[in-house]
């Protein structure tokens, strides 16, 4: 039996209405966050993973409401058999109106969604209170379930991300430091450049290069009195030499050069964190295996 045509449930003016309180709503109680598109250089077809760090590009602030109000949720802090692992999660409510209007006509990323219909798997979210990077896990796009015939928003799940040589180029300072680790402390190997002469301040986060060499800027200490500057580095491709030919910023534009006499110095182990433990573990296992041996876990040696 059909519905009564003389009675409609659903009025487009009450559709308005709601939609126009919820994102008041969320305009009023909720946070600015930064939603991150990925890029994937390749993705293997057959495994459905990156066989390449991913890169995020583009960078573009956007209200949300946090609807754990409680504090994070997930396992949280806990001493797992490799150290200190934080494991935190939020779920996350945006607009389906305010997306449309701050996303629509934006291509970012690869994939399904690419175009920036909606919020999607795979994207990170940058949550200035913390200055965390979430992963988003899940999109409902369902709940609540069609009130007035139509839903508002969407509820976003995700988790605390972690990184695997990601490159993060959003132009935006703050976002771009704590997504390579400059401010979190992820950096576990880095060059220390004494420079000479030169000029120009250095950006953190860009790629700086001399010839063929080229290396990531992970912290800049300029001149002063007598103290020369120093140029900390990482993710060193690439030999850099000590000669007339200077280090020059990509986006800075900075050009500085040292010389023989400079003070260049490799630090091995956790330079900025106190939890990493690779050079650690990697020092004690060379103690127990001997790697001059051509199979030292047989016994015909």
């Amino acid at each position: 039996m059909a519905l009564n045509p003389y009675f409609s449930k659903y009025e487009r003016s009450e559709q308005n209405l709601v939609e126009d309180l919820v994102v008041e709503t969320i305009k009023m109680h909720g946070h600015e966050v930064v939603y991150l598109f990925r890029e994937s250089p390749e993705i293997d077809t057959i495994f459905g993973e990156d066989t390449l760090p991913s890169v995020y590009k583009i960078g573009k602030p956007i209200e949300m409401y946090v609807e754990s109000v409680d504090g994070f949720e997930g396992e949280g802090d806990f001493i797992a058999k490799f150290g200190l692992e934080v494991r935190d999660s939020m779920k996350l409510v945006v607009s389906k109106r305010r997306w449309k209007q701050e996303f629509s006509g934006i291509t970012g990323g690869d994939g399904p969604g690419a175009n920036a219909e909606r919020p999607r798997e795979g994207d990170l979210l940058y949550f200035p209170l913390s200055k965390g990077i979430f992963e988003i896990k899940f999109v409902e796009h369902e709940k609540p379930f069609y009130q007035f015939g139509k839903n508002y928003v969407y509820n976003i799940s995700c988790e605390l991300a972690t990184f695997a040589g990601d490159t993060f180029e959003t132009d935006n300072t703050e976002v771009d430091a704590a997504g390579t680790g400059i401010e979190q402390g992820y950096a576990e190997f880095a060059l220390d450049v004494t420079l000479v002469t030169g000029a120009g301040t250095y950006a953190l986060g860009e790629t700086v290069t001399q010839g063929t060499a080229s290396a990531r800027v992970l912290k800049w200490t300029p001149p002063s009195g007598m103290t020369l500057a120093v140029l900390q580095l990482e993710r060193v491709v690439g030999v850099f030499t000590a000669s007339a030919t200077p280090i020059v910023g990509a986006d800075s534009g900075a050009s500085w050069s040292y010389s023989a006499q400079a003070v260049t110095d490799i630090s091995v182990g956790p330079t900025t964190s106190t939890v990493n433990q690779n050079a650690d573990f990697e020092i004690q296992l060379d103690r127990i295996v001997d790697f001059t041996e051509n199979n030292p876990f047989s016994e015909d040696i």
